[in-house]
């Protein structure tokens, strides 16, 4: 481990040398297997500063939405295709959590998965420490996440989702690139709330786009009852 003043240097830099993610737009295909059984899908990941999130879910052929999630600002909208169904709510984490099926997920998490960048760290409650073969990994205590960051940037190479003790992990990835800034595909290994694993290939990245307010302004069908 790093002294405390050696860690608080260590992130204060990563932070500072972190580039601006103001927006980012990205296509990605996964496939996740459990106890023999494997289902693959597609998402439409769009993010704006400070708090927009847009996640599409798509079968692999054709452009219906089997779901959508939208949060703006504190508010977040969960729209089920299948059953003509929605939920509002502001519990961002819970509804997340549900979506995507992976605990503790949060949309700092996601930005960071697709681009490949870490998170802008709250650097009194992370603790750096030097790994092996130059790799740093940060512990945020207060998120519940480690990350491990190639040498002294911020390009990230893998992830822990941890308990809230920190003695357990509940999930890990491994990120994967082939020249590009951001990741080609990424290896998912989930243990908690059921054992499943995954593969995700960004098929595309934009990092700052334009995105207009549209994106994250969605009515309700007539249609559509409320979930209960």
């Amino acid at each position: 481990p790093l002294r405390y003043e050696e860690s608080m240097a260590h992130c204060e830099q990563l932070n500072q040398e972190r580039p601006a993610i103001e927006s980012l737009r990205s296509l990605a295909e996964s496939t996740i297997s459990h106890s023999g059984d494997s289902i693959s899908f597609r998402y439409v990941i769009v993010t704006r500063e400070p708090k927009d999130l847009r996640i599409d879910l798509l079968p692999m052929e054709g452009a219906f939405t089997l779901g959508l999630l939208v949060t703006q600002g504190e508010q977040i909208l969960l729209l089920n295709t299948q059953d003509k169904t929605y939920l509002e709510t502001e519990d961002r984490a819970a509804v997340l959590e549900r979506f995507l099926g992976i605990r503790g997920i949060t949309r700092e998490m996601i930005i960071a998965i697709v681009s490949g960048i870490a998170p802008r760290f709250d650097c009194s409650q992370v603790e750096i420490l030097q790994g092996q073969d130059g790799v740093s990994v940060a512990i945020d205590r207060v998120q519940h996440v480690a990350w491990d960051l190639a040498g002294n940037t911020g390009r990230v190479s893998a992830f822990y989702i941890l308990n809230n003790e920190h003695d357990t992990i509940e999930a890990q990835g491994a990120l994967y690139y082939s020249g590009n800034a951001s990741p080609s595909s990424m290896s998912l290994a989930l243990y908690q709330p059921l054992e499943a694993q995954g593969i995700m290939l960004f098929k595309k990245v934009v990092i700052n786009p334009v995105i207009a307010d549209e994106i994250f302004t969605i009515a309700v069908p007539g249609d559509y009852s409320e979930e209960r």
